[in-house]
């Protein structure tokens, strides 16, 4: 969910990820494409708005990938995509999406959120194909929406940290307060708690979806308040960088990443990350397949999950092959359709708020969970 009007984003992968970050600085800039082979046949255009963040933020990073990818999959002489880079929550959003329709872009991508700055734009061509993260309130009929299950990713998490700490206690850098956020903590709580009953979640909230400084200095709170286990809802590599520097043999501390893989940051502390870009390649393909065919994609929103594009992705090196095989375990559970949010759940004061038996939804855990298991604190 991206709200508000002073959100930015930041962190790198690898460098073959870096030459896609040439020539994008603040302004249109074409990303492949090229023409068609044989000059007739039908092209889509495509452009992907990013965030206004450096290059290595791993949302817009993700967000490269899966266009690069989409574009791959349906055909590089069927596409010319290019990317909007330096997005704000502001009116000029609104002017950049006018922009590309009038290049004649057929199919936009909106990788922050903008909801009505986005709307108002897409409402003035239902001709053409919008695709935004988070869909919130009144959609154009031409605008779909799509999301990750980041709660699930966070359980499976949840599960790996419970086996990993010393402590007892995970820290949890947060980015806005938001519904979505309680969903991630409690799921980290949930799932450590299914390992160690006493486990407890303490976040610290940045207010910004990049603030390297802000996030760092939030991370170090956290570990020496107690927590030996970091995870995130930032585009930084915070959590794994951190972890690395205030290891130490007598007092190991652990790192998760977020989007794409962030082991090179890690070190032997780092342990995985939630991978996000399968997915979005997904639905820009659906995007790109229904524009070739002069249809929309429907509506949605699509939420994307685990054994649907989302997945954690490789271990570090020193993590216990009982705890890969434990969490492996259950993500295969839950690819299967398991749901794990299943009561008895108790909220912070104690009051059961999921009785047995019954569990939450996904389209609860979308923008509804406005309270916070047993464990969780700060914020």
């Amino acid at each position: 969910m991206r709200k508000g009007n002073k959100m930015t984003r930041t962190a790198r992968s690898s460098l073959w990820l870096l030459a896609l970050l040439v020539g994008t600085a603040m302004t249109l800039s074409a990303c492949g494409g090229g023409g068609s082979a044989d000059g007739g046949a039908k092209k889509v255009k495509l452009g992907v708005l990013l965030l206004g963040n450096g290059a290595d933020d791993y949302l817009n990073l993700g967000f490269r990938v899966a266009a690069n990818k989409a574009a791959d999959e349906v055909g590089r002489d069927k596409v010319d995509l290019k990317f909007v880079s330096g997005v704000g929550y502001n009116p000029q959003a609104t002017a950049l999406t006018e922009q590309l329709f009038r290049q004649g872009t057929q199919v936009v991508v909106d990788n922050l959120s903008l909801q009505q700055l986005f709307y108002d734009a897409c409402a003035k061509y239902p001709d053409r194909i919008c695709q935004e993260e988070y869909t919130l309130g009144k959609v154009p009929e031409n605008t779909s929406g799509f999301w990750w299950k980041f709660w699930q990713g966070y359980y499976l998490e949840g599960v790996a940290a419970g086996m990993l700490s010393k402590t007892g206690v995970i820290g949890y850098l947060a980015s806005f307060k938001q519904n979505y956020e309680n969903a991630h903590m409690n799921a980290l709580a949930l799932g450590c708690q299914s390992v160690n009953p006493d486990c407890k979640v303490k976040s610290v909230i940045i207010n910004n979806w990049y603030d390297a400084a802000k996030s760092t200095s939030a991370a170090e709170t956290l570990v020496n308040s107690g927590a030996d286990v970091l995870a995130q809802f930032v585009d930084d590599t915070s959590s794994v960088v951190v972890a690395r520097k205030m290891s130490t043999p007598s007092r190991p501390v652990w790192g998760f990443g977020l989007h794409l893989t962030q082991a090179k940051f890690g070190g032997d502390s780092y342990v995985t990350s939630m991978l996000t870009a399968a997915a979005t390649q997904k639905e820009i393909t659906l995007g790109l397949r229904a524009a070739l065919k002069g249809e929309k994609p429907p509506k949605g929103p699509r939420v994307y999950g685990i054994g649907q594009g989302m997945s954690l992705g490789e271990w570090g090196p020193k993590v216990p092959k009982e705890v890969q095989d434990r969490v492996a375990g259950i993500e295969q559970e839950i690819a299967d359709g398991k749901n794990v949010f299943v009561g008895p759940i108790y909220d912070s004061k104690g009051k059961l708020r999921v009785p047995e038996g019954e569990s939450l939804t996904d389209k609860y855990m979308y923008a509804s969970w406005d309270w916070r298991v047993r464990g969780v604190t700060g914020g």
